[in-house]
């Protein structure tokens, strides 16, 4: 009996951690929405976003010297903090073109979260917080 509750509890806590990785899924779709109509409302052709999709990518650059440093450059360029700040300065300075770069990086942040990419475990570039790659 104490086994078959024991298997119980393990299913219980994988369907918790598939619920929860859909969430943050889910989540970073509705960001990704949310930079589309904010690019949209501030007159921008949406083109923009695609356009500059990859330029975030370059923060893997750092698994050239090595994986922990290279989670650390991909990490700090693949969550909602820095461009959420340069948001939040382009929005007090009236400064377009911050808000846009702020746009198009959250965008990429959205649609990245929301295919499953998440941030990176100093142990290899395939093991995120979202899971296995």
């Amino acid at each position: 009996m104490a086994k078959k509750q024991s298997k119980n509890t393990a299913q219980s806590e994988i369907n918790y951690v598939i619920t929860f990785v859909k969430t943050l899924k889910f989540e970073g779709l509705m960001l990704a929405a949310l930079m589309v109509v904010l690019t949209r409302e501030a007159g921008r052709s949406l083109w923009f976003l695609p356009a500059t999709f990859l330029l975030f990518d370059i923060s893997m650059v750092g698994y050239l010297v090595n994986k922990k440093f290279g989670a650390f450059t991909y990490n700090l360029v693949h969550n909602s903090v820095l461009p959420t700040m340069i948001l939040i300065a382009g929005i007090l300075l009236s400064n377009e073109l911050m808000q846009l770069c702020a746009y198009a990086w959250l965008f990429h942040v959205g649609i990245d979260r929301a295919l499953g990419y998440g941030l990176k475990h100093k142990t290899s570039f395939k093991h995120t917080h979202l899971g296995r790659l």
